[in-house]
């Protein structure tokens, strides 16, 4: 488990009138297959360019290497050259994807692991390379970032807490990963609680109630889940020189939902608690 602080030192109140920032949750691109949807990738880049967001990246961001594919390519034994040709065309695939995601550089909060991404012999792994390319730190496998922000309502410096992890099991409701967060989040103390995994748009939040000696107060908790980037189901997709359905439509699975979930952070002052900040989610689909 990781822990980051990143302090915004200045808010852009041209992009976001009342003096907040907005961070997109960014996941599950899998770069590389014929399912990507590349177009909305960008789309989402530019969108959070412009409003000058910050980024957080819940993996799966190359669609190479699955954990039952990496124990099968270490017992494989493969020649030196099959081993250089599969390397090479991974590192072609990512310098691809960091062109599209150059644009944001230097405005990352973090990037997790997730379940699919390749090792290479010097220890980096293609999240690791992505991190360190995006100028970001790279939290493992589990994260609580503190973003460190100036509260204009409070006249201080006040902490949004965001834990965040990949994600990990499945589901076929909407319900799922927000039934998993909300498990999770009587773990630890944070504000927003943010997975990927799934590959749906969903959020709810509810509130924790706290005995000040006087009164009942309560702090209100945002369960978020990030989108996709490739499509499940494609009409005319060809396989083999057949028609031939992707991983998501074998299985029957649920369709992916393309697009990225957005916090926006609204600083505020509470009697109570003192300078805090408030959340909204926008579920933005493709």
């Amino acid at each position: 488990m990781e822990l980051w602080e990143q302090k915004i030192e200045r808010l852009k109140e041209t992009a976001v009138p009342w003096a907040g920032f907005c961070v997109v949750l960014l996941g599950d691109i899998q770069y590389g297959t014929k399912d990507t949807d590349v177009s909305a990738l960008k789309d989402i880049v530019s969108w959070g360019v412009e409003r000058d967001a910050w980024w957080l990246n819940l993996g799966d961001n190359l669609d190479i290497a699955s954990p039952s594919n990496r124990g099968i390519l270490r017992a494989a034994g493969f020649y030196d050259s099959v081993e250089d040709a599969l390397r090479t065309r991974v590192e072609d695939l990512q310098e691809e994807l960091h062109e599209i995601l150059a644009p944001t550089k230097g405005r990352w909060l973090g990037v997790v692991e997730g379940h699919h991404w390749y090792p290479f012999e010097d220890g980096t792994t293609t999240d690791t390379r992505l991190a360190r390319f995006l100028g970001a730190p790279f939290l493992g496998n589990c994260g609580i970032v503190r973003v460190k922000a100036w509260n204009p309502a409070a006249g201080k410096w006040g902490f949004l807490r965001i834990w965040c992890a990949h994600g990990q099991g499945s589901g076929v409701t909407v319900g799922s990963p927000l039934n998993l967060l909300h498990r999770l989040s009587a773990h630890f103390e944070a504000d927003v609680f943010a997975i990927g995994h799934y590959s749906r748009l969903a959020c709810t939040a509810y509130d924790r109630l706290y005995d000040s000696g006087k009164n009942i107060h309560s702090r209100t908790k945002v369960l978020v889940v990030s989108g996709a980037y490739t499509r499940g189901y494609t009409l005319g997709r060809i396989g083999a020189n057949r028609p031939e359905g992707s991983y998501v439509e074998k299985r029957l699975l649920p369709p992916t939902t393309i697009g990225s979930s957005v916090l926006f952070v609204e600083p505020y002052r509470d009697r109570t608690f003192g300078c805090l900040f408030r959340v909204q989610v926008m579920l933005r689909p493709a």
